[in-house]
C-alpha cells in the first residue's frame, strides 16, 4: 500500500526573509499633522523611536504603501474600509494574489491569515551619527517650509515639515513571508514587484511635492523550513543576495529555484476551500518569481 505524503492543510512549512536597507534620495516625511502646533513647532513632525528619539519607518507605513502598490499593478478596486482606508478585498473565493499576500479579515468567505509580515526599519547608527554631527534643524532631522497657494486670492499660507534628510539610511529591513503551500513561494514574487513599484513611487508622505523618495539596497533573501528551527545554527544562514530590487527581478527564475529547494512544500490534503473554482482563472497572471 502506497504512504499518503499529503499533509494537512494550514500546517506551516517554513518562512522567507527579506532583509536589506532603505536609502532616501529625497527627505522622508513619515508622520501625522498636528492640528494645533504649540508656538515654534511643527505643522508636521516624524515619528521618533521614544527610546533615542530617531526617526523609524513603522512596518505598518510600510507595509500599507506595498499593499497599496500591489493593488494598483493588479487592477483591484478598493471595496471595504480597514483601520480608516479603503482597501481591496475578495468576497468570495478563491482570494486573489493580494489577498493572499497581505491577509483577509475572519468575517469575509476567503478569510485567511496575512502571508507577510513587516518589520519597523531603524535609522542605521553611522546616519545617526552623521546627522548628530551635522547639527540639523532638530535631532536627526531638517524642517522644510513649504508654501500652497489659494487659486483665486493668491494668497499664501506656509507650513512646516519635518524630513529625515536625503542620504539617511534605515538599515535592518525585514519581510517575512510565511510559507503553507508552494503558491506563497510563487507570490514571493509579488512582494519584490511591491518594491520595485514603490522606488519609483515614494514613501510617506509629501511624495508629489519630492519628498519620499527612496531605494531598497543590499538585499538578501534567507530561506528557512519548519525543520531548520529545531537545529541548532550552524554558522550564516543559506541565503541568495542581490545588490537592489532590479537584480533580485532580473534573477526571479534562479530565486524560485533556491525557495523551492530550501524549502520542500508536499503536496497538501485537498479540500473544498482548496480545490480551484470556476473564477480561478480571472484571477491574475502571477510575476515569475
Amino acid at each position: 500500500m502506497a504512504t499518503d505524503t499529503r499533509r494537512p492543510v494550514g500546517q506551516l512549512c517554513g518562512r522567507v526573509l527579506l532583509r536589506g536597507s532603505i536609502r532616501c534620495l529625497t527627505g522622508l516625511h513619515i508622520g501625522a499633522r498636528n492640528d494645533d502646533p504649540a508656538v515654534g513647532g511643527i505643522d508636521e513632525a516624524v515619528l521618533r523611536d521614544p527610546l533615542t528619539l530617531r526617526p523609524y519607518i513603522p512596518g505598518s507605513a510600510l507595509r500599507g504603501k506595498l499593499r497599496s502598490l500591489s493593488e494598483q499593478a493588479e487592477g483591484r478596486e478598493p471595496n471595504r474600509e480597514s483601520g480608516g482606508v479603503h482597501i481591496h478585498l475578495c468576497t468570495r473565493p478563491p482570494a486573489c494574489v493580494v489577498c493572499r499576500l497581505f491577509g483577509v479579515p475572519s468575517q469575509l468567505e476567503t478569510a485567511r491569515p496575512a502571508r507577510l509580515i513587516v518589520r519597523d526599519v531603524y535609522l542605521s547608527e553611522d546616519s545617526a551619527q552623521r546627522l548628530a554631527a551635522l547639527r540639523t534643524d532638530l535631532p536627526f532631522t531638517e524642517v522644510r517650509v513649504e508654501a500652497a497657494v489659494d487659486r483665486r486670492s493668491a494668497a499664501v499660507t506656509s507650513r512646516e515639515i519635518e524630513l529625515v534628510p536625503a542620504s539617511a539610511v534605515f538599515s535592518e529591513m525585514e519581510l517575512v513571508v510565511n510559507v503553507y503551500e508552494d503558491q506563497d513561494l510563487t507570490d514571493f514574487g509579488t512582494l519584490v514587484r511591491a518594491l520595485a513599484l514603490l522606488e519609483d513611487d515614494y514613501l510617506g508622505g509629501g511624495g508629489s511635492r519630492g519628498a519620499g523618495s527612496v531605494r531598497c539596497e543590499q538585499l538578501a533573501v534567507i530561506p528557512r523550513s519548519v525543520a531548520s528551527y529545531g537545529q541548532p545554527p550552524a554558522g550564516s544562514p543559506l541565503q541568495l543576495e542581490a545588490a537592489n530590487v532590479r537584480e533580485l527581478l532580473e534573477r526571479s527564475d534562479e530565486v524560485l529555484a533556491f525557495l523551492r529547494e530550501q524549502i520542500p512544500v508536499p503536496e497538501t490534503e485537498t479540500t473544498a476551500d482548496t480545490a480551484p473554482s470556476e473564477s480561478a482563472a480571472s484571477d491574475e497572471e502571477q510575476p515569475s518569481l
